[in-house]
């Protein structure tokens, strides 16, 4: 399970829409090759990059309380972006430079029960994801979005 978060704002139909067309969140696309009837990987050019940003329920859910956003519920984001954006900028701050630590990997695993893996977390990851969601709050604010939204 995931989450993808982008900016957007409410549309005619009551439903938040993304200020950059979805189409423009993919850095390639795959396009059929009518020689080979197969498909060939190719840069997207309408990519515009930090358009979004996918993390798993468990990292969605850290990041959410690491800057003190409302908690993801149902695996859906409706956050403010002034809000999100504040957030973001005063983590950086307190950071100071500083790279957030690595979380290392954890199995969890008992007799008669699934095995569990928790992917740990590199050094710096908060930093990069925290940075990347501040761009897309900046430049979906730009172009008129009034929320971080996922799901």
């Amino acid at each position: 399970m995931s989450v993808n978060f982008y900016a957007g704002k409410m549309d005619d139909e009551n439903c938040f829409g993304p200020v950059i067309p979805f189409s423009a969140h993919d850095q390639f696309e795959w396009v059929e090759n009518p020689e080979t009837g197969e498909a060939d990987k190719l840069a997207n050019p309408a990519y515009v990059e930090h358009a979004d940003l996918h993390l798993s329920n468990s990292n969605a859910d850290h990041l959410a309380s690491l800057l003190g956003l409302p908690e993801i519920l149902d695996g859906t984001v409706r956050w403010d972006i002034g809000a999100v954006t504040t957030a973001c900028i005063r983590w950086l701050t307190g950071a100071q430079g500083q790279m957030s630590p690595a979380v290392a990997d954890v199995t969890d695993a008992a007799p008669g029960r699934a095995t569990m893996i928790h992917c740990g977390r590199r050094e710096g990851y908060d930093n990069e994801k925290v940075v990347h969601l501040l761009m897309l709050a900046s430049n979906g604010r730009a172009l008129g979005a009034t929320h971080v939204v996922g799901g």
